[in-house]
Formats: structure tokens, C-alpha cells, sequence
């Protein structure tokens, strides 16, 4: 870039990608200046999803306008805030909120919820009444991991595997049944599959809902 711009003192705006050690390094030895999406891997996002949670940014107005998409929807409001804290290079944090983001991620979520108690629920009722079929509790497990995961909602929804014992009766032989018919006890071995939705866990990613930090090597960038 440096080569087809002819100079080095543009600033190189990139996602998540340029955050990575090895790139974020390369620019920073050459003097270049860059401003990059912090992944929610690194741990300054984190202690800012916690912190607010008993605080709140000053943040700053920096663009608001109608809504884009629907014409009495929700306006399109972004803010900015500078963290007073660095990232751990000691290089500036900027965080970005916006109010139409966060009406998506909450949105987003309640949907993945949803989606996923739907198909616990089929789980469940095909392992309590379905066609009886021994399975290991690991095995089970490995079921209703997999939908936790594909719906990413395993924070939000807690889920209990219980084994339970039914019992019906069975003719000893086979024939109509009769005054000395003989019977013996079948017992089957169900798996019985509950959850609860985690309000605390919803409440505490909601509070954040719609900010992302961004990372840039020139503090001399204004907000």
C-alpha cells in the first residue's frame, strides 16, 4: 500500500484481522498508523463488558439520522468513547456504540433462543416418548451441546439431563391373554432433558449490546 499510495503517512483502516500480533507489529516498526476492530478474544473487551455493568461512558453524539432501512423505524445514532485506560501495547481504545447494532444483537439473540428451545424441546420429547433406544449420557450430551453451540446460546440457556426408569408389563408368552397369563416388568431407562434461560446471563450481554472496541496506534486521532 505504501508503494502505490507513494508515501506512508495515510491512516489503514482494517477489521479484526490487523489486530493479530504479527501484522499490528509489522505496521507499527514501519511508522504506519491504523485503526482496527479489537476481537472480543482480547481481554481489554471483556473488562469493559464488565465494567459497565455498574457504570456508564460519557459517551460523545457523532452521527445521528433517520432510519435507513424503515421509515419510522428507530433513528441511527452512533457515539464514541475514549476508555482512560490503554490497550496493552499502551496505544488508545476507542469504543463504538450504536443504538440500531444494539436492537439487532438483542433481536439476534432472542431469535437464537428461541430456535434453540424449539429444537431442545423435539430433543427432549423424541428421548422421553420416542422409540425406545439405549443411549449413553455422553452421547446425549454431545445432542444438546450441539444445538447450544450452533444456536450460540450456551450462556442463556441451562440445561439438566436426568435419567428416569419407565416400566410396562409383558406377556411371558405369546398368545391371547388369559386368567393365568403371566406378565414380567420391562423396565426402560429414558433420559429426561429440562432447561432454564439464564435472565442474569441475557442481562449482563445486553447491557453491552451494540459496542465494539476499536484500537489505533495514532493518539493523536480525535474523537
Amino acid at each position: 500500500m505504501r508503494a502505490v499510495a507513494g508515501r506512508d503517512d495515510f491512516l489503514y483502516v482494517a477489521d479484526s484481522k490487523l489486530c493479530g500480533a504479527e501484522a499490528r507489529e509489522y505496521i507499527h516498526a514501519r511508522g504506519g498508523r491504523f485503526v482496527t476492530v479489537m476481537p472480543r478474544s482480547r481481554g481489554e473487551d471483556r473488562e469493559f463488558r464488565a465494567w459497565i455493568q455498574d457504570h456508564e461512558p460519557e459517551w460523545e453524539k457523532v452521527w445521528d439520522r433517520p432510519n435507513p432501512r424503515r421509515k419510522r423505524g428507530p433513528r441511527d445514532r452512533w457515539f464514541v468513547w475514549k476508555h482512560h485506560l490503554p490497550s496493552r501495547e499502551g496505544w488508545p481504545v476507542i469504543w463504538v456504540y450504536s443504538t440500531l447494532l444494539r436492537h439487532k444483537q438483542a433481536e439476534s439473540r432472542r431469535d437464537r433462543i428461541a430456535r434453540a428451545e424449539e429444537e431442545l424441546g423435539d430433543l427432549a420429547r423424541h428421548h422421553l416418548h420416542g422409540r425406545p433406544r439405549k443411549r449413553a449420557k455422553a452421547e446425549v450430551w454431545k445432542q444438546v451441546t450441539s444445538i447450544l453451540e450452533a444456536r450460540r446460546v450456551s450462556p442463556y440457556l441451562k440445561v439438566t439431563l436426568r435419567a428416569v426408569e419407565q416400566h410396562s408389563f409383558r406377556q411371558e408368552r405369546r398368545g391371547p391373554p388369559g386368567p393365568d397369563t403371566k406378565y414380567r416388568r420391562v423396565t426402560t431407562e429414558r433420559w429426561n432433558i429440562t432447561w432454564q434461560v439464564d435472565e442474569e446471563a441475557i442481562a449482563y450481554d445486553h447491557r453491552s449490546d451494540g459496542m465494539y472496541p476499536l484500537l489505533s496506534r495514532d493518539r493523536s486521532l480525535k474523537i
